[in-house]
């Protein structure tokens, strides 16, 4: 967003003197919702602008961009109550004159808990880890950001797009699993998997380069694309599908990596998003990262990390802020863990030295 402001002060100069305020999207809903203009940390942080340990905006990089920090939402905790809801609101949709809105926070910011890693399976995969101390990634791997919860802090890598490549691959090469999935109503997805576990792990040396919208991993580089590597006429499409899923699954192991270089000790990973429902790829995570790989009974987590966060703040007002609702939404019993493929065992000698040489292959 810094670049941005930037940006358009330079090409747009008179579009820039008419802004008042400069909002993220989900402060423009909350002021369309409430009339007030706010952000909580954990989107602030994403701006550029903002210092993540005093939780304000940051002079020294206001001043590098030139943005006025008086033109940006003010900062204030996840479980602030803004207010009520605005009558034109409360007529549109039918809430009652009580209804008060809540500021929220980040996706991942609501669905790890501490001590976790937490792998978000959608159409992108973002990777984040709960952490008790503002910790920097030298590389440049993870971001630091806000946590919801105060006294946390989140190191994440926004994703690399890995749902979106298996939905690539569904629609270019998988062909014969689409009109089966019509015919019998089966899962697409699971025929895809299915075709995946025809090849053996590591696809007999073909690899996957996750890179379909430029790199993530293990180094962010938009330049970067995607490519099989390995290819040769005796490999087939189930090769190409399980090296696609070893590919994302090595990109994991980047951010893994990175993360408990930076000081952290790793115990579980939990997989969460639609792709989490898929064994085969929650068995291909355990193996390449060494982790307990677990899934809860709802896999939408973001969803239930936001519904306590709304009920931190909830109706009263004393509630909210730093020392409020949160810590306890933070202890909230969760959906149980299901592990779904906690230890795997690799059979042969060949199939344990597998996956390396692909990882320094595409690295």
């Amino acid at each position: 967003m810094a670049a941005k402001i930037a940006w358009l002060r330079a090409q747009e100069p008179d579009v820039d003197r008419d802004v008042a305020s400069y909002l993220l999207p989900g402060s423009w809903v909350a002021w369309q919702a409430t009339g007030e203009c706010a952000v909580d940390p954990s989107n602030a942080s994403s701006t550029g602008l903002l210092d993540p340990r005093r939780m304000e905006w940051c002079e020294e990089a206001c001043a590098a961009y030139e943005v006025d920090p008086d033109r940006l939402a003010p900062v204030r905790p996840a479980d602030t109550v803004l207010g009520p809801v605005a009558p034109w609101l409360r007529e549109a949709v039918g809430l009652g004159a009580d209804t008060k809105v809540v500021l929220g926070t980040g996706d991942e910011m609501a669905a790890v808990e501490p001590g976790e890693v937490c792998d978000v399976m959608g159409t992108a995969e973002p990777v984040c880890a709960v952490v008790a101390e503002p910790t920097l990634d030298a590389p440049g791997l993870v971001e630091l950001h806000p946590h919801a919860a105060p006294d946390r802090w989140l190191l994440e890598n926004p994703g690399w797009l890995s749902g979106g490549a298996y939905r690539w691959f569904r629609d270019e090469l998988g062909g014969p699993e689409v009109a089966r999935a019509a015919a019998t109503g089966a899962d697409v997805y699971e025929l895809l998997n299915s075709l995946a576990r025809g090849a053996p792990p590591g696809a007999d040396g073909v690899s996957w380069v996750p890179a379909l919208s430029g790199a993530m991993t293990p180094e962010w580089n938009p330049r970067a694309r995607a490519g099989w590597f390995g290819l040769t006429a005796a490999h087939g499409r189930a090769h190409m599908a399980r090296a696609l899923l070893e590919g994302n699954a090595l990109a994991l192991r980047d951010v893994v990596e990175a993360i408990a270089a930076a000081g952290h000790r790793l115990t579980s990973l939990v997989c969460v998003g639609g792709g989490a429902r898929g064994d085969l790829l929650l068995g291909i995570r355990a193996h390449v990262t060494g982790l307990s790989v677990c899934r809860p009974h709802d896999v939408e987590t973001t969803a239930r990390g936001a519904g306590h966060g709304r009920a931190a703040g909830g109706s009263d007002p004393a509630r909210a802020g730093p020392a409020g609702g949160l810590r306890r939404a933070a202890r909230a019993p969760r959906s149980p863990l299901r592990c779904a493929a906690p230890t795997v065992r690799l059979t042969t000698t060949e199939e344990t030295t597998a996956w390396p040489p692909p990882t320094a292959r595409w690295k």
